[in-house]
């Protein structure tokens, strides 16, 4: 079975079953090595380093390994714009149409410490 927490140099990243190849990934050390060895390379006093990403987040705690922090407060949910999806098939009589609105957080970042 696939793990459901990472060790990376210390850190310990944990996600649930739908994080398992991530985690494997990168307690194997496969997960974009070239992009963390960069990351790693470049972070340093001065440098603000943004990690907007849709994973765990394994750059955001290499980045609060060196010393930074930020602080944020979550201001409110909501949901986005609808989108609607609308399938069809000619001389078929086949006709489906399906709406989707993402989940959307608020976050207003109060503080960074370096």
């Amino acid at each position: 079975m696939l793990p459901l927490r990472a060790r990376v140099d210390g850190l310990v990243l944990r996600g649930g079953l739908r994080h398992r190849s991530f985690l494997a990934h990168v307690e194997r050390g496969s997960y974009e090595p070239f992009l963390r060895s960069l990351v790693e390379a470049e972070l340093g006093p001065g440098i603000l380093f943004v990690d907007c990403g849709a994973h765990v987040g394994l750059f955001s705690a290499l980045a609060a390994r060196r010393g930074a922090r930020v602080i944020g407060v979550v201001e409110g949910e909501s949901r986005g714009p609808k989108i609607r999806v609308f399938k069809k098939k000619r001389r078929k009589q086949y006709r489906r149409t399906k709406g989707q609105r993402s989940l959307l957080t608020r976050v207003r970042i109060t503080d960074i410490q370096v």
